[in-house]
């Protein structure tokens, strides 16, 4: 199945903050398990997706999902619903 604009979008974000290559970040992948991911990177995460979707993620929400599909998971959900 092809990867959604989303998905890539949320994953290519998420590199540009790790400084790491797009294509090492997979839906799969944990959280907790991405090279370099601390608080200060997840709350630059958080501030780049709502600005690249223009939505409003609680910083709470954020830290409740255990992987980067979930993430993905999160972001459809609030473009849906803006």
């Amino acid at each position: 199945m092809p990867e959604s604009h989303v998905g890539y979008e949320v994953r290519a974000i998420i590199a540009k903050v790790l400084d790491c290559p797009p294509d090492k970040i997979r839906g799969d992948d944990g959280m907790s398990s991405l090279s370099g991911l601390d608080s200060l990177k997840l709350f630059r995460i958080l501030v780049a997706l709502e600005e690249e979707f223009q939505i409003s993620l609680e910083d709470g929400r954020l830290y409740e999902v255990s992987s980067v599909a979930d993430l993905v998971s999160l972001v459809e959900l609030s473009c849906e619903t803006r």
